[in-house]
């Protein structure tokens, strides 16, 4: 292809001299991630993208998705990354990493940590937003004994943990 300035000082918005949203930005919260969780990588990556607000020739969308599937390993468990990125959101550059988990959610953002947990109980849920209430009233008196009968009243309780937010240089000066 013949040098084009545009292209050239545009390369983001141009596949075939740059990566798009996906190599300009992702790749930032994907080195954060890996670093967190030690991996190597993907074994599988679904995406999207369109052409949302810039109709000015670029062939690289500039809203896009990603759906990351990685492995279990010995480094970590299998999980699923997604990223999501918009050239036109305003948020100026505000990563986010989520991690989200069987017991709660681990943020990163700026220089903050923050981890809310939210603890499930050791007992299924049962009633109230299942199929419960489809079941004839001697049935759901028959499966709600048998549940009482598996699962002691501590068991159902929901356990509760302190919330913790920090600043990344506050935990980093408590580990010395």
């Amino acid at each position: 292809m013949a040098f084009d300035a545009k292209r050239f000082f545009w390369w983001r918005a141009f596949k075939e001299v740059g990566t798009g949203v996906a190599g300009d930005l992702f790749i930032h919260l994907l080195s954060g991630a890996h670093f967190i969780t030690n991996s190597k990588g993907p074994e599988s990556i679904y995406s999207t993208g369109q052409f949302s607000y810039w109709k000015d020739g670029r062939n690289m969308p500039d809203v896009m998705s990603g759906v990351m599937q990685y492995p279990d390993c010995p480094e970590h468990p299998a999980f699923q990354l997604t990223l999501q990125v918009n050239f036109i959101s305003g948020t100026g550059g505000q990563e986010v990493i989520r991690l989200i988990g069987s017991e709660g959610v681990i943020e990163v953002q700026g220089n903050g940590i923050t981890v809310k947990h939210s603890l499930m109980p050791e007992a299924p849920g049962f009633g109230g937003y299942d199929s419960l209430f489809t079941f004839s009233k001697s049935m759901q008196d028959e499966m709600k004994k048998d549940y009482e009968a598996k699962w002691t009243p501590e068991q159902r309780k929901r356990k509760t943990k302190e919330d913790i937010a920090t600043s990344l240089m506050r935990y980093a000066l408590a580990k010395k």
